[in-house]
């Protein structure tokens, strides 16, 4: 039984491995990447992608952020204008939360 459980767990450790990173963390490692800002900060503004854009919007600026700026000519311009909104609110937010 207890191998079983053991197969099981690194089964699904290979299978949540190879679906790769969520949107949120993935926004949160671009952000400490291209920005130099803290990883706090970053996972404030991971967080405030979450919840203030839609799951598509919140997927493509996630490739979008991982992909560099090709990917952001795919953006429509209501697209752009939400993540304009997004990244001001966040960054005034999560610049408080320090």
């Amino acid at each position: 039984l207890q191998m079983k459980k053991t197969i099981s767990t690194a089964i699904l450790t290979l299978t949540l491995a190879a679906c790769g990173a969520s949107p949120r963390e993935t926004i949160v490692q671009a952000c400490i990447r291209d920005t130099g800002m803290q990883k706090a900060t970053c996972e404030c503004m991971g967080d405030e992608a979450v919840d203030q854009l839609d799951k598509p919007l919140l997927k493509k600026f996630a490739a979008a952020a991982e992909e560099g700026k090709e990917a952001t000519d795919a953006f429509s311009e209501d697209d752009g204008a939400q993540i304009l909104k997004y990244t001001m609110v966040a960054a005034i937010k999560c610049a408080k939360s320090k």
